[in-house]
């Protein structure tokens, strides 16, 4: 499989646009409080050698991820949502890629709690033949990759290119990061999404 993707320097304001971009219009705090409820109690118990925890949620044509939806197809023009994913990252993540049997393009999330003193960090690849170990992601050894930039953790709504090498950070495991996750239908990739977002942001 070719997941080899195009070089980004961080120092570049354009190149950054392709790895990350907010969406300052949606609300936050109702999603927030919804979804942190949803999910808590799912959490309760994380095995100490486990780095995250997920929760698939059930229920997206109905309440409020219904709405979020119905916002995201009628004012942007996004495909509809195929799944979401709630998950909480109490240690670093491995540097990976998302996806199983192909690469994910794109993911729209939003960090519930625990996103203080926590970013999630971009990576490029040193080769286009570098390995891979592929399980419920594609990852990859610390050696074969380098830093490219950083996105601070807050209670935003951000659009991520996770067809990029990419890993959260936490530096305080007593305060895990909780984060829900929105993966669309036809696999958009993050480049589609990012020019709805900006023309909806010139309207």
């Amino acid at each position: 499989m070719n997941i080899y993707h195009p070089v980004y320097k961080c120092m570049d304001k354009y190149a950054m646009q392709q790895l990350f971009k907010h969406l300052p219009f949606l609300d936050t705090a109702e999603y927030t409080d919804y979804y942190l409820n949803k999910s808590l109690s799912r959490f309760s118990h994380q095995p100490p050698e486990m780095f995250y925890l997920r929760y698939d949620l059930p229920e997206l044509n109905t309440g409020i991820t219904k709405n979020l939806n119905e916002q995201l197809m009628e004012n942007l023009g996004f495909p509809s949502i195929d799944y979401a994913l709630v998950f909480k990252h109490r240690l670093p993540q491995p540097i990976h890629i998302d996806g199983h049997s192909f690469v994910r393009q794109s993911s729209l999330n939003l960090p519930l709690i625990g996103y203080e003193n926590t970013k999630m960090i971009f990576y490029n690849l040193k080769s286009k033949d570098e390995p891979c170990l592929h399980t419920d992601a594609f990852y990859f050894n610390e050696d074969s990759v380098e830093y490219n930039c950083e996105l601070p953790g807050d209670n935003n709504w951000v659009l991520v290119n996770t067809s990029i090498p990419h890993r959260i950070i936490n530096s305080d495991p007593q305060n895990p990061r909780i984060t829900v996750c929105f993966r669309f239908k036809t696999n958009p990739t993050y480049e589609h999404l990012s020019n709805l977002i900006d023309k909806h942001l010139k309207c």
